[in-house]
């Protein structure tokens, strides 16, 4: 289970749509960060996960490419390298339930199907 957790993983890294969603400040005059930036009630934040999730420095060598033995971590273990689930006191209750049930439809997919390489067609298994 500790390779499909760094599978799932590494998915989730590369497929870094997912915290793209905007973020509304809803304090009521403003929100300072750590580093004293202040956000204007009201106003609209993007994270950018790209730096993030394609930084050298905290994903390791060619962070563009798919290595699915890149993590060696639970797929719900909150890290500085990995944002998908947030961070702190907002990450996502539901984390340990959506990665089970990745790990349900991979099995499924594994004894339906005849998983072979790249080169060779998928089969649904009779």
């Amino acid at each position: 289970m500790v390779k499909l957790d760094g599978f799932i993983k590494e998915t989730s890294r590369l497929s870094n749509n997912l915290l793209s969603m905007p973020r509304k400040c809803i304090s009521k005059s403003h929100y300072t960060l750590v580093d004293g930036y202040q956000i204007p009630s009201d106003r609209t934040v993007y994270l950018n996960v790209i730096d993030v999730c394609h930084d050298e420095k905290l994903q390791g060598q060619n962070p563009k490419e798919f290595n699915a033995y890149r993590h060696n971590s639970s797929a719900t273990k909150l890290d500085r390298s990995f944002l998908i689930f947030g961070r702190g006191k907002h990450a996502c209750p539901g984390r340990y339930f959506a990665v089970n049930m990745m790990k349900l439809l991979f099995n499924e997919i594994i004894l339906k199907y005849n998983i072979k390489p790249e080169n060779e067609e998928i089969e649904p298994r009779s």
